[in-house]
């Protein structure tokens, strides 16, 4: 019955199934019978593939950058976080600030503003850049400036900014040893002789007397991704690795050759072997988590 109208009157139409219908067992027609089946034999050896025992792989753990340097830190702080997974928000923080000067909003919109800028061509730009990561909080924004400027105006500056080539937040993955290790490079830039070198910026808020102690623990940092650096520069004789003070205008330049870089990769390949085996100790050197002290001045000498 089909409504033609939608309402009122109905038009009727006949149509037909093209479907019979089965009645009963004797409408069934009879089966057709398919020919046999012939296996057809190949007439050329085909290759025989060997399927051996699954093996487990030979790729050890992944780690980043800032865990190991966490590490280096702090043995309890990194076993807390990531062998037990156990959360210790504020404490690592607390204890990070009071024992570098760091100011943690500062040192990301530092970052942020220093990233995007790539060339001289950028300078004028600075002020909405940092403007904008500031969201115009105006002592935020007086600090924040004061740390890029510092920078734009130093020597160290210029030549980044007048470099032919250059990357901001270089994202690098490396297998070092067996073990997966990821970081970020600040800056890496190339030299007017081609080699290519990276730049690290940090946001210290310290005197030049307490920068020695500064670079010693830093080194660490620098060793790990002076090993990233390597695999995307690995035809290179040599790597230099600078740490830029963004509040004083400091610098300091590590140099690393093949001989280096190898003994680096050695210490950490065996350090990430025992932190796998589990053959590592906490708080042998007298980590504020482990002697549970309520002074924030930690006792770590910042080295492995």
């Amino acid at each position: 019955m089909v409504n033609s109208e939608f309402e009122g009157s109905y038009d009727q139409f006949d149509f037909m199934l093209p479907l019979s219908v089965i009645r009963s067992v004797s409408d069934l027609e009879p089966c057709t019978r398919f020919p046999e089946t012939r296996i057809v034999v190949p007439t050329i050896d085909q290759p025989k593939v060997q399927i051996g025992l699954l093996q487990s792989s030979n790729i050890g753990g992944t780690f980043s950058v800032n865990e190991l340097v966490t590490y280096a830190y702090c043995p309890m702080m990194f076993c807390l976080n990531r062998q037990f997974c156990t959360p210790i928000d504020g404490v690592d923080g607390e204890i990070w600030q009071l024992n570098h000067g760091v100011d943690e909003s500062v040192d990301v919109a530092v970052h942020e503003v220093l990233s995007q800028i790539k060339n001289w061509s950028d300078y004028d730009q600075i002020h909405s850049l940092v403007q904008s990561v500031t969201r115009g909080a105006t002592e935020l924004f007086d600090v924040v400036r004061s740390h890029v400027d510092c920078f734009i105006q130093s020597e160290m500056g210029g030549i980044t900014l007048g470099a032919e080539s250059s990357h901001c937040e270089h994202h690098v993955r490396a297998l070092i040893g067996k073990h997966i290790v990821y970081g970020k490079i600040d800056r890496t830039v190339q030299t007017s002789g081609g080699i290519w070198e990276i730049i690290e910026y940090n946001t210290d808020d310290i005197g030049i007397s307490s920068i020695s102690d500064r670079i010693s623990f830093y080194q660490t940092q620098i060793e790990l991704k002076a090993l990233l650096a390597n695999r995307l520069f690995a035809d290179q004789e040599f790597l230099s690795a600078t740490i830029f003070f963004t509040r004083t205008g400091y610098s300091h330049c590590f140099k690393f050759n093949f001989s280096d870089l190898e003994e680096v990769e050695a210490r950490w390949t065996k350090c990430i072997g025992d932190i796998q085996d589990g053959e590592f100790i906490p708080g042998q050197k007298g980590c504020l988590m482990c002697i549970g002290s309520n002074d924030l001045q930690c006792l770590n000498q910042f080295r492995l």
